[in-house]
């Protein structure tokens, strides 16, 4: 009999090992779903570290399955893969011994099964999960991919729910048969042990004194083996009387043994709300013999007899003994995990590095107010905050100054705002703002002028003063969006025209601002057609050598030609392609297409000819450019064929890219000219620091050029600052003899304008080049 009860006890026990250990399996894999989606929507690098840390519950599961069908089973490995799936370690031993030697049999044939069926599944999911990653991460995003492997990872999500209900219910099935079993094995030791002592009626009170003794010993063990279980064991009968109350039982909820035996279960330990609930399910069993929360894995409010209340988890089994009906109940205090729970959640919606809500609590929250201002019919604005010039701090001061700062900030604007009013961090150095439920604009407004206000005072960080400023948008709803996303993306649009106009201040959003945006996105997206279909085109402007009066030079102007909006300048869209890094394909095409044209003339027009490219600042900053030195080194070793135009502002924000590029061209024998010359810095500093071939004067400098103008004393004042500085002058702009005059009086090399021609297609630019320089054309003024 003690051996029919130890073996139904320990299977028991790891029956019910497999029921928790299912529950954590379905809640790591429901679990690695949800933050899979989050990871979709925020792209936070921690939500997929969630994701990891979710999956690899089941993975563990699968690890432990597959060793112990390894032969011989690795136990060890098995061991590793349970402890990973949150099995608990004393449970584990069972387990294994359960899988090994009953894996194969009838019993347990059909959940095996479902495991495998389960794991075949989740492991299509880390191959999507990890795909999804790799698409998400790459740039630029398909959006289309994305969409198709979480809508494929959720399909598999929806596909394993009944095979986790089957698992459940086949180990609910076992668990029945285990307890049949028993009985009937009982009855049968019974009628051998009747039979035995009818036969042997001499020795019959010899054995009822052992059987006594046994019984005795077996109840011994029986609540040895329960006293050391990390779960309360309680077992109680239809009218929820209880009949066993384990060690267990007594440090979790504080009743001691004989305080609890016999006394009504929903009476001692179950918080008076869900008493009904609990006699609802007792007699629906008694009734139909099914109850939906047996053999699984819930979570459930318990009382201490201290009348606490605290979280625990249920695993219920019924059997029927001496034909009434039993229940064991397996009860753990999750208290601590509870705890954990929470602090995890503290870490997923909270910034380290302020203790702001951040970019996840902040979506909850306006979701939340959008519904409260529907109800009270006020308004709320959403406010897009940007530290302005950031990122020199940053590198200037370290990223650990940078976050003091940052918490700083936060800390000032805090101040400034009233308690209906819900800040958070964005991320980096963005900060977001719903002002709830405002009377008027006028208190939006005030609000944004007292957080300006707020920094304009200097932050004293170490040894440092720190002056900050911050650009903000606003956006509003209802008027400007009814959407979260919306409203974030107004009023960050709203920021970035803040930005635009010289930081420091804010702006409301308006439907002029969207058009912006709407216009530029068009733009860029014909930028990349126009660069597919060769829809660009290269028009050049002679520069006349003012003591020759030859054209040796010319400069490449770049238009685009578009099918429906006709010839494009270049003011409407360069600006777009830097933003956009359009730019470096673009320069990369006009390089091309001018090399091949200098080398054509060359040969038709003069052996030393030039033509000169304008290079963004963008193209520099990216180190864009530089393979130009090798192509031109490997076209006849020509280097002198192009000239490089940047403009002053190049050389002021000149960082150690830049700097190396310029030096490139330098020794590779590029000359770099200096455009738009006096409109900017004009620091001589940088015409010796940088090693500049050519100025050339800004065609403002030309208007109304006469020997008394104020234009000719400073026209006259750059070009003997460049020729003692070594360097040759073109003058752009000229349109008429008197200034052709004027230039040659005061030393001027080289001549650009309408004096001599206008911009000229790629295609006429030979045959004028030729009939200039051969005197059969004249200066013309059109």
């Amino acid at each position: 009999m003690l051996v029919i009860v130890r073996f139904s006890l320990y299977t028991q026990s790891s029956v019910r090992a497999y029921v928790t250990g299912e529950s954590e399996w379905s809640k790591g894999q429901k679990d690695a779903v949800f933050y899979l989606n989050r990871y979709v929507e925020s792209k936070s690098a921690f939500d997929y570290d969630l994701y990891t840390y979710a999956i690899a519950v089941p993975l563990g599961d699968h690890l432990a399955r597959i060793s112990l069908n390894q032969s011989p089973p690795d136990t060890e490995a098995a061991k590793t893969g349970f402890l990973q799936g949150k099995n608990h370690p004393e449970d584990i031993g069972g387990l294994i011994k359960l899988y090994v030697h009953l894996h194969d049999t009838l019993l347990m044939r059909e959940p095996v099964e479902l495991w495998k069926k389960g794991d075949v599944i989740i492991l299509k999911i880390q191959k999507l999960a990890e795909a999804l990653k790799q698409t998400v991460d790459s740039t630029p995003q398909n959006t289309k991919a994305i969409k198709l492997l979480i809508d494929e990872i959720n399909r598999l999500n929806i596909e394993l729910t009944p095979i986790e209900e089957d698992f459940s219910n086949a180990l609910g099935e076992i668990s029945r048969q285990i307890n049949t079993w028993f009985y009937v094995m009982s009855l049968i030791f019974t009628a051998i042990l009747v039979a035995i002592g009818v036969t042997l009626s001499r020795r019959m009170v010899q054995f009822n004194l052992m059987a006594t003794e046994k019984i005795k010993n077996s109840e011994l063990r029986f609540k040895a083996l329960l006293g050391s279980s990390m779960d309360a064991v309680i077992e109680i009968n239809a009218e929820s009387e209880i009949s066993h109350w384990s060690a267990q039982a007594e440090q979790i909820f504080g009743y001691l043994e004989y305080e609890a035996i016999g006394e009504k279960l929903h009476l001692l330990i179950i918080p008076a709300e869900h008493i009904e609930a609990h006699l609802m399910g007792m007699r629906r069993f008694l009734k139909t013999g099914d109850g939906p929360v047996l053999n699984k894995r819930i979570e459930v409010t318990a009382k201490r007899k201290s009348k606490e209340e605290f979280p625990a988890e249920l695993v219920v089994s019924a059997y029927a003994l001496n034909g009434k009906h039993m229940f064991c109940a397996y009860i753990r205090d999750i208290t601590e995990q509870k705890k954990y729970a929470e602090k995890l959640r503290t870490i997923a919606h909270f910034d380290s590095v302020t203790g702001l809500p951040n970019r996840l609590l902040f979506q909850d929250c306006l979701d939340g107010q959008i519904k409260l201002c529907d109800q009270s019919n006020l308004p709320l604005s959403v406010m897009f905050i940007d530290i302005d010039n950031f990122k020199d701090i940053n590198d200037t001061l370290g990223h650990q100054t940078g976050d003091y700062l940052l918490k700083e900030v936060s800390k000032r604007m805090l101040g400034c705002l009233r308690k209906a009013d819900f800040l958070a961090r964005f991320g980096g150095d963005e900060f977001v703002l719903i002002v709830n439920q405002f009377s008027a604009d006028d208190d939006v407004d005030d609000v944004a002028e007292r957080l300006i206000e707020a920094l304009k005072v200097p932050f004293q960080i170490q040894n440092e003063m720190v002056y900050v400023t911050i650009s903000i948008g606003i956006s509003s709803y209802p008027t400007d969006s009814h959407s979260y996303h919306e409203l974030v993306k107004n009023a960050d649009q709203a920021m970035y025209m803040v930005k635009k106009s010289g930081r420091n201040g804010y702006a409301h959003f308006n439907t002029a601002m969207e058009e912006s945006v709407v216009l530029k996105r068009q733009l860029t997206s014909d930028i990349r057609l126009a660069l597919q279909d060769n829809q660009f085109e290269i028009y050049y402007q002679p520069i006349v050598d003012l003591q020759t009066n030859q054209i040796l030079k010319c400069e490449a102007l770049l238009r685009w030609n578009h099918p429906s909006k006709g010839m494009i300048q270049p003011g409407v869209f360069i600006g777009i392609a830097e933003d956009t890094g359009l730019i470096v394909e673009i320069g990369d095409m006009v390089f091309q297409r001018a090399l091949a044209a200098v080398l054509g003339w060359r040969k038709t027009v003069h052996p030393d000819f030039q033509v000169s490219i304008n290079v963004s600042p963008v193209q520099l900053h990216q180190a864009g450019g530089n393979n130009w030195c090798y192509k031109l080194k490997n076209a006849l070793s020509l280097t002198d064929a192009l000239v490089i135009e940047i403009t002053e502002g190049v050389l002021v924000n000149a960082n150690e890219v830049v700097s190396k590029a310029l030096l490139e061209y330098r020794d590779a024998g590029i000359q770099v000219a200096l455009d738009d010359f006096g409109t900017g810095y004009s620091s001589l500093s940088y015409l010796t620091k940088f090693d500049i071939d050519y100025i050339k004067i800004d065609k403002s400098f030309l208007v109304d050029l006469s020997e008394a103008s104020e234009n000719y004393a400073l026209c006259e004042a750059m070009i003997v600052m460049a020729h003692k500085l070594g360097l040759a002058v073109v003058a752009e702009g000229v349109e008429t003899p008197e200034q052709l005059a004027l230039l040659k009086q005061i030393g001027c090399d080289y001549a650009q304008g309408y004096l001599f021609a206008r911009p000229i297609p790629e295609l006429d630019v030979e045959s004028f080049l030729i009939q200039f320089n051969t005197r059969k054309l004249e200066v013309v003024n059109t």
